[in-house]
C-alpha cells in the first residue's frame, strides 16, 4: 500500500474515532526577536494536537472548549493573511460565522499584533485566560485558575530559553496544579503536544506517546530520550491524514 493510501485510510479511521478536545489548557506564543512561533496544549482527551495551527513567520492559534475546527482553520487563514489576533477573534466570534461562538475558547498569538484570547460565556468552568503582548494562556474545565496562572508565570520565568522549553515549562506548571479536572490530579491530562515553527519555515513537533502521564512523556520526547522522529521528519503521512479529515469535514457540511 502506498504511503498516501495508508495516510488516507488513517484519516478515515481518525474521523470515526477522534473527537476534538474539550477541557484543555494551552499556550500560544511568538518571539519577535527570533521570529519563532509556537503552541502547546494538554487535555484529558485524545489527540489534543488537532486544536492548533502554527503558521511559520506569522503566529499560532488554538480552538478549544467546544472545539470548532473550522474556527481553527479560519484563524490560521487570518494569520497567513497578516491579520492581528484581535481582528481574527472578531471574525471567529461573529455570529454570522458561528452562532454557537459562546461555547468556544480561542487563543491567538501573532507577530502582527498583541496576543489575544476569547472565552465564551458558555465555556465550562474553570474557564479563564491571561496573556501579554507575545503570549496567551487559556483553559477550560480546569481544576482551578492556578493551572493557567502558573503556566503563564512559568513561560515568562523561562525567558531566554528556546521556545519549546518555555512551552514545556508552561505545561509542566499547569500539570503540577492538576490540569484538566476530568483526569486524576497526579496525571493531569491524557495527551499533550508542542509545536514550534522557525521564521524560515522549519516546523518541529513533539507529542507524548500515550504511555504514562503525558506531560512526563512529552518531557522525555523533548529531551530526546523518547522515540520521536527528528524535527522535520515523519510528518508527511500526518499531513495527508489531516488533508483527508478536512475533506471529510467539508463533505459533511455539504450534506
Amino acid at each position: 500500500m502506498s504511503p498516501r493510501a495508508a495516510a488516507l485510510l488513517t484519516a478515515f479511521g481518525l474521523a470515526a474515532w477522534a473527537t476534538p478536545a474539550g477541557a484543555t489548557w494551552s499556550l500560544v506564543a511568538v518571539d519577535p526577536a527570533t521570529g519563532e512561533v509556537g503552541a502547546a496544549a494538554a487535555t484529558c482527551g485524545k489527540m489534543v494536537w488537532f486544536i492548533a495551527e502554527v503558521v511559520p513567520g506569522r503566529g499560532a492559534v488554538v480552538a478549544q472548549a467546544d472545539t470548532l475546527l473550522d474556527g481553527r482553520d479560519l484563524g490560521a487563514e487570518g494569520l497567513a493573511a497578516g491579520l492581528t489576533p484581535g481582528e481574527i477573534l472578531d471574525e471567529l466570534t461573529d455570529p454570522a460565522f458561528d452562532p454557537a461562538f459562546e461555547t468556544r475558547q480561542y487563543g491567538v498569538a501573532a507577530l502582527s499584533g498583541e496576543a489575544a484570547a476569547f472565552t465564551g460565556a458558555e465555556a465550562e468552568d474553570v474557564a479563564i485566560s491571561m496573556g501579554d503582548g507575545s503570549l496567551t494562556v487559556q483553559g477550560n474545565l480546569l481544576i482551578g485558575a492556578a493551572v493557567v496562572e502558573d503556566s503563564f508565570a512559568a513561560f515568562q520565568d523561562a525567558e531566554g530559553l528556546p521556545m519549546e522549553e518555555r512551552l514545556m515549562r508552561g505545561l509542566e506548571a499547569g500539570a503540577a496544579q492538576g490540569g484538566d479536572s476530568r483526569c486524576p490530579p497526579e496525571r493531569a491530562a491524557k495527551s499533550a503536544f508542542i509545536t514550534v515553527a522557525t521564521e524560515d519555515g522549519e516546523l518541529r513537533t513533539w507529542r507524548d506517546r500515550g504511555y504514562g502521564p503525558p506531560i512526563e512523556g512529552l518531557r522525555a520526547e523533548l529531551n530526546g530520550s523518547g522515540c520521536a522522529s527528528a524535527p522535520g521528519q515523519g510528518s508527511g503521512q500526518w499531513l495527508w491524514a489531516l488533508a483527508g479529515l478536512d475533506v471529510l469535514r467539508r463533505r459533511r457540511r455539504a450534506a
